[in-house]
């Protein structure tokens, strides 16, 4: 995904967040593309173990950006 990217390049997140986060994106893409091939249950999973990474994402996100905030 381009946030991934993008925050990859920026290193505004950690490699490892980003690292757990890939496979949720795949995933994303598989669903928008092909959903009729992804089971409730899978996307249920996904949902459940990824959400932490997503709030994780977001609060680096926000610190990055006070950070940048500040110096501007």
């Amino acid at each position: 995904s381009d946030a991934l990217m993008k925050s990859a390049q920026h290193k505004l997140v950690d490699e490892e967040l980003l690292g757990r986060l890939r496979p949720f994106f795949i995933f994303r893409n598989m669903l928008v593309h092909q959903y009729w091939k992804a089971p409730d249950e899978a996307f249920l999973k996904n949902l459940r173990a990824g959400l932490n990474d997503f709030h994780e994402f977001a609060r680096q996100i926000r610190s990055a950006a006070s950070i940048s905030s500040r110096g501007a």
